[in-house]
């Protein structure tokens, strides 16, 4: 230990002599290769001690690089490092917990041929990250990840282009509060390509993606999940200009996946492919009218969905005993009546196949758009509109749909405010018909001196065909600076479900909660606030303070969080010297873990940024 203590000492002692020489003027290297390099080097005295005995503090020496260059051209080979050491940490200028060092690499070849290429590498040690939770952030997280990417195109002239891409990563991360640890790993490939052939704009594409996980066990109250996807896709796509000027674009598209998925005793395993037809015309016959026709049909309904779900990171579902397929089919036109109001109709119509059923649905829709600007009364627009479905079984409502948004300014008032309204149909066996409205308002004011600031902002889920859930997610914030002072306030608060995902919980829109796979409900609330100061020129003094808690329920779990965080920072930058204190203090406790976990932090450091060449 005192080997360790005596090593920072003089490596710190040779940084803060560095720090005080002149920066070296731009030079080049070679006659074919240019480079360039600055960086930032740092010294200090840094600690860290949490609710028990242990902990640390001494001398601390951090800094990072930035090496851009290249040889010959820049658009024949190009590269850029930069590696970082104790940047991502407790010293930083981002205010986390956690001593991150790592390095990003990015080459770019032949970029002015027609065979560019490219290749990236990252690596990370001990950063810090979050675990999701929707609408406040969510867990404090550390952990470790690597990331690689390989392109290559082919851009022949005349001739099909062809550009490939494959990239893998790789990470783990552990709740603090927590010693479960998740991991997942995924890797993909990805070839495209286009061409133009006797008016025709042809694109096709083959993407392969695989991806595994392990679910962190806190979250199910101790019972570990794992899971493993892949999935194979084709698509083709044409598209051509037609008379009126008009255009006609179709696509065929051919997916395959399979997976399986454990948590505890259950498990469930998953295969299947699913093909996707469509079509599109639209017609401009004269300056104010549009005109459209579309057709979709899709073979296993049921599969689309599980894509879905793969897709942001969720597990497999149970297999379906029977297999679904569906057509829709949608007619729309716009027409502009003058300049400030436009009208638009839509009737689109759902038809879904089971080997023991069918059903149907038939959505008609209309709105008229209207947008107006005067000096005086201030800018406003808005759309009104409503949709009605109808089944085989009779007319199941109708629904009002509209877009508000306003901006005024009286005197030293400005006022904002806006509302929206969507809703769509997803069809799986049943027709599940869902809502969303958003709505919003800003204020400022300006006084002798002060200025005051304050927003809110919210999304709503409206109507659901299952009870119980909806979502939810609400904001406010406020800020009062006056002089050199700041003040700012924030609370949110959201609610709804939502994903199991490695990297937390995730929404997906548009999939009917029951059908998601372990779905949790999530409820959750945060708060905080901040205060700042600056006494003179290039001198910055500030304190932070939030808080944040959530409630989750699933299948067979039940778990909670909180997480409190403090930090007070200061900055004086003076040419290119920089003076940096800070001090942290972070809790976080996990209703499921044995112990919170408490971190205190706290630094004092010079700072130089350099230009070496």
């Amino acid at each position: 230990m005192r080997n360790r203590v005596q090593h920072t000492a003089l490596l710190a002692a040779a940084l803060l002599s560095v720090l005080l020489l002149p920066a070296a003027a731009q030079v080049t290297l070679g006659d074919n290769v240019n480079l360039n390099l600055s960086g930032t080097i740092s010294a200090g005295y840094s600690g860290s001690y949490d609710g028990t005995t242990s902990g640390y503090h001494g001398l601390d020496a951090g800094g990072n690089a930035d090496l851009r260059g290249y040889y010959y051209n820049p658009r024949f080979i190009s590269f850029n490092l930069q590696p970082y050491y104790r940047r991502a940490q407790n010293n930083s200028a981002f205010q986390t917990i956690t001593n991150g060092s790592g390095l990003i690499n990015n080459v770019s070849l032949f970029s002015g041929s027609h065979f560019p290429g490219y290749v990236s590498y990252s690596r990370t040690f001990d950063n810090t990250g979050q675990f999701g939770i929707p609408g406040i952030g969510g867990l404090e997280s550390h952990g470790n990840g690597r990331n690689f990417t390989l392109g290559w195109s082919a851009l022949l002239p005349n001739m099909p282009s062809l550009t490939a891409s494959y990239s893998t990563s790789a990470g783990s991360s552990t709740v603090y509060g927590s010693n479960a640890e998740s991991q997942s790993a995924s890797r993909n490939l990805t070839l495209t390509s286009t061409h133009t052939l006797a008016g025709f704009h042809l694109t096709g594409q083959y993407v392969r993606l695989s991806s595994d996980a392990d679910f962190p066990a806190w979250l199910e109250g101790g019972q570990a999940q794992s899971s493993t996807t892949t999935s194979n896709s084709i698509t083709v796509v044409a598209q051509h200009s037609i008379p009126l000027h008009g255009s006609w674009t179709t696509g065929w598209s051919h997916t395959g996946y399979q997976g399986g998925y454990q948590g505890g005793t259950t498990r469930s395993l998953n295969q299947g492919t699913f093909n996707d037809v469509n079509s599109m015309f639209s017609l401009n016959p004269i300056r104010k009218l549009g005109l459209g026709f579309g057709v979709d049909y899709n073979d296993n309904t049921y599969g689309a969905l599980q894509q879905q779900i793969l897709a942001a990171g969720g597990s497999i579902l149970p297999n379906l005993p029977t297999t679904m397929h569906s057509v829709s089919t949608t007619a729309q036109a716009s027409y502009t009546i003058f300049s400030h109001l436009a009208v638009y109709g839509r009737v689109s119509h759902y038809e879904i196949w089971s080997p023991t059923t069918s059903r149907g649905t038939t959505q008609f829709g209309g709105n008229a758009a209207f947008n107006f600007k005067q000096r005086l009364l201030g800018a406003l627009n808005f759309s009104v509109g409503v949709v009605d479905t109808a089944t085989q079984e009779g007319n199941s409502g109708a629904s009002l749909v509209g877009n508000v948004n306003f901006v005024r300014q009286i005197h030293a008032w400005e006022a904002s405010g806006d509302f929206g309204y969507t809703q769509q149909v997803q069809t799986l066996d049943n027709v599940y018909t869902t809502s969303m409205y958003s709505y919003g308002a800003r204020v400022r004011r300006r006084f002798d001196g002060i200025y005051w600031t304050g927003s809110f902002r919210g999304t709503h889920s409206g109507l659901q065909q299952y009870e119980g859930y909806s979502s939810r997610t609400e904001g406010f914030s406020t800020s009062i600076r006056y002089g050199r002072f700041t003040v700012n306030g924030h609370y949110s608060q959201s609610s709804g479900a939502s994903v199991l995902t490695p990297s937390g919980l995730v929404v997906v829109p548009g999939v009917p909660a029951p059908l998601l796979p372990q779905p949790v409900l999530y409820n959750a609330k945060g708060y905080g606030g901040g205060l700042g100061f600056t006494p003179f020129r290039r001198c910055a003094i500030s304190a932070t303070y939030s808080k944040a808690n959530s409630g989750n329920t699933g299948p067979g779990m039940a778990s909670a969080f909180q997480s409190k965080v403090l930090n007070a920072r200061l900055d004086y930058r003076l040419r290119k010297l920089n003076l940096e204190g800070n001090f942290t203090r972070f809790e976080q406790s996990i209703a499921t873990a044995t112990l919170p976990s408490e971190v205190n932090t706290y630094y004092i450091r010079v700072s130089r940024w350099f230009n070496i060449f």
